[in-house]
């Protein structure tokens, strides 16, 4: 099985930009925008609470994603940084 390591944002040593993010294949974001139009699973952990949501991801931002809920169709915009599991269904 393969592990999947990400870099930190409390590093200040780095300097975050654009063009490094989108190139960067070690940033959360970057590895959720290769599996748009895919069926997931994201917990969220708001408060000390877990959050489960299901649904299509249809757009991956630099501090947002974009979940379409299956029974409802309706669009959910959710924060990444409250983002603590994605599951790849």
């Amino acid at each position: 099985m393969e592990v999947l390591k990400f870099k930190s944002f409390d590093d200040e040593s780095q300097v975050f930009t654009s063009e490094n993010i989108k190139h960067n294949s070690s940033y959360l974001q970057d590895y959720l925008k290769s599996t748009v139009n895919r069926l997931v699973k994201v917990d969220f952990l708001l408060d000390s609470n877990f959050i489960s949501k299901e649904g299509i991801l249809k757009e991956v931002g630099n501090d947002y994603i974009i979940l379409e809920m299956l029974q409802t169709n309706d669009l959910l915009a959710c924060d990444i940084y409250s983002i603590k599991f994605v599951q790849i269904i």
